[in-house]
């Protein structure tokens, strides 16, 4: 438990984790460990969110029928 990670018991036999902001590196497996006995419990799979690294600035802001406008997205992220 921390800052990022809140533990809460919800009753006798149930507890809630909540990952605050889940990052990349919370990825992985998750267990349960009950009466000495650990057990898996759940894969998390954290996709980033994507980066926008560019602003698109247009050259003007009508367009002509038939005239041709290139638009480039640049973006940072992980498969």
């Amino acid at each position: 438990p921390s800052d990022h990670v809140k533990v809460t018991p919800t009753s006798p036999t149930t507890t809630e984790v909540q990952i605050i902001k889940v990052k990349p590196e919370d990825e992985g497996d998750y267990t349960v460990e009950v009466k000495g006995v650990e057990q898996p419990l759940v894969r998390l799979k954290v996709h980033p969110k994507p980066v926008i690294r560019q602003e698109m600035q247009l050259p003007k802001v009508k367009f002509n029928e038939k005239e041709t406008l290139t638009i480039v997205c640049q973006f940072d992220a992980t498969p």
